[in-house]
């Protein structure tokens, strides 16, 4: 057990998504990813909508930004999120300023919460732009939902 701040993420169960968009706030990574991530109500953790990645020939990613400079923040932050494949190769994480922080491995079968801790105050520089994200390889199936990102304040 410990003490947690609110939510950062925007929409982090996808019930504000307009099937077949990912956003609010939420973003397909493409051109960059050849297929389009999308939010849908086929197969949610909780609530009536998920996102999902459900690839080909190409792969597939879908991520949120958001700009923590300026927050007064403990410097221990959890990032976590419920996934579930069909194949192994998917991947979520965390980027700062553009550098891999944090990566979990989406193992195959139910949803799964995977749930990534990091100091940040071990990243160089001032201020970061914190990215989570979902990366799907071709030929995989992801379904991602109910992300959360919060300070971490120690046990209690």
């Amino acid at each position: 057990d410990g003490q947690f701040g609110p939510n950062l993420l925007f929409n982090p169960d996808f019930e504000e998504s307009t099937v077949p968009g990912v956003g609010p706030d939420w973003v397909s990574d493409n051109p960059l990813r050849g297929t389009v991530g999308v939010s849908e109500t086929a197969a949610p953790h909780s609530g009536a909508q998920n996102a999902e990645c459900r690839t080909t020939s190409s792969d597939c990613g879908i991520y949120q930004e958001l700009d923590v400079t300026g927050r007064s923040m403990t410097g221990n932050i959890l990032f976590s999120i419920y996934a579930r494949a069909d194949q192994p190769g998917a991947l979520v994480g965390v980027n700062i300023d553009g550098q891999t922080f944090v990566v979990n491995r989406v193992q195959v079968g139910g949803y799964q919460r995977y749930t990534m801790g990091f100091d940040r105050g071990s990243v160089s520089g001032v201020g970061h732009v914190v990215r989570v994200w979902l990366y799907t390889p071709p030929g995989v199936v992801v379904q991602i939902d109910d992300a959360e990102l919060v300070d971490y304040f120690g046990p209690t």
